[in-house]
């Protein structure tokens, strides 16, 4: 896990420093179409999986530059309409006006008869495997941070052949040991 810090860490001043450079939707698909071009002619030229795993990390992020063009590409002129792009966001980001009401289901308990066998219990505690840890980053909306550090699910996703092995470590040593890094340790 400290591994995993220290490394987002150090990515950490460099996107704000590329963050400050970008802006403009346009630029940044064709940014995106360079990087993914260059590095095409690497796999194509070397023929490693280094090469071809940074082909596929391009590859997503040309994919979602080109989502955030087309969907948010619009140039918002006066205040009511940028007001109104904020609150859609963040109602759209944090589930909207979606009412929760609480369900009585204490009704239920007498049908409730069966509890589970040595081999259901035996799967909750299970090691955790790759896939599961995958699947599990993959489940987070794209604009979603699953954690404090600022990266949201996009950054894990695009970068997942990159940092895959060391999330599943990550995840992995937690469940056996239990133990997480001290908030100090944390990027912000």
């Amino acid at each position: 896990m400290y591994e995993i810090v220290c490394k987002l860490k150090l990515l950490k001043s460099e996107f704000r420093r590329l963050k400050k450079r970008t802006g403009n939707l346009t630029d940044n698909v064709q940014k995106a179409k360079t990087f993914l071009d260059k590095a095409q002619s690497l796999f194509t030229t070397y023929k490693e999986d280094i090469f071809l795993n940074l082909v596929k990390c391009c590859r997503r992020v040309y994919a979602a530059a080109v989502k955030l063009e087309i969907t948010r590409g619009e140039l918002l002129t006066t205040q009511h309409d940028v007001t109104q792009e904020f609150i859609s966001y963040f109602q759209n980001l944090l589930g909207g006006s979606t009412t929760h009401r609480l369900l009585d289901l204490g009704f239920l308990r007498p049908a409730l008869k069966h509890t589970i066998t040595t081999a259901e219990a035996s799967l909750l505690v299970a090691p955790v495997t790759q896939s599961e840890v995958r699947e599990a980053f993959f489940d987070i909306d794209v604009e979603s941070a699953p954690g404090s550090d600022g990266f949201t699910s996009a950054f894990y996703r695009a970068a997942w052949p990159i940092v895959g092995q060391s999330m599943f470590e990550a995840v992995d040593e937690f469940f056996r040991t239990g133990k997480l890094l001290k908030r100090s340790i944390q990027l912000f």
